[in-house]
């Protein structure tokens, strides 16, 4: 079984907004399987389909992002997942918007969710999707710019981040992470597929 985690904050309030990546992509990729989210003990909630020949469990923690790694862990353990067969979807400040980049391993780099992940595992070998939200100007702060939406043409080009990363993670549960990396982790002009190198 391969597990799937979207990172973001629960509430209406949030639903576009740029720190809701991984929740856009899984609920796209649920919604594709034509399956359903349902209340996990884990504070969230999760959905289960085939992807090809494997089973996939899709979860979105409740808790809010610093506290993302109760959920996770405790999703895993009930499902006997390893944390190598886990991949999560998370925004990132340090791709611009319209880039995303697939890898295994490494620290948080300041992103909360993340750090509470690391810390309910204690294991870096599961993968990750960065979804490319960009960095605020220097009149903005961090945490206004993370839960600020998109709007006009951004929210387009977002809109089509978030197809682009459910494609790429459906390539990472059939195929596998180097494969999945070969193909989203470069560009190609035109827009259609956004991807970063």
């Amino acid at each position: 079984m391969k597990a799937l985690i979207g990172l973001g904050n629960p509430g209406k309030q949030y639903r576009q907004t740029r720190h809701n990546a991984g929740f856009l992509v899984v609920e796209r990729l649920a919604e594709q399987a034509r399956s359903f989210w349902r209340s996990t003990r884990y504070n969230g909630v999760m959905a289960q389909w085939r992807e090809g020949s494997e089973s996939v469990v899709a979860g979105m923690p409740h808790t809010y992002m610093n506290l993302s790694g109760d959920f996770v862990a405790g999703l895993l353990h009930y499902y006997k997942v390893l944390p190598a067969d886990l991949l999560v979807i998370h925004d990132e400040m340090d791709l611009p918007l319209g880039r995303l980049r697939l890898a295994r391993g490494g620290s948080g780099a300041g992103h909360r969710g993340i750090e509470s992940v690391l810390r309910s595992l204690g294991s870096e070998t599961f993968a990750r999707l960065r979804i490319g939200v960009g960095k605020p100007d220097a009149k903005r702060e961090t945490v206004e710019h993370v839960l600020s939406p998109f709007c006009g043409d951004e929210a387009e080009l977002f809109s089509r981040m978030v197809a682009v990363g459910a494609e790429a993670v459906a390539c990472w549960v059939r195929e596998g992470l180097q494969e999945a990396m070969n193909r989203f982790n470069g560009t190609r002009e035109g827009g259609e597929k956004l991807r970063e190198g």
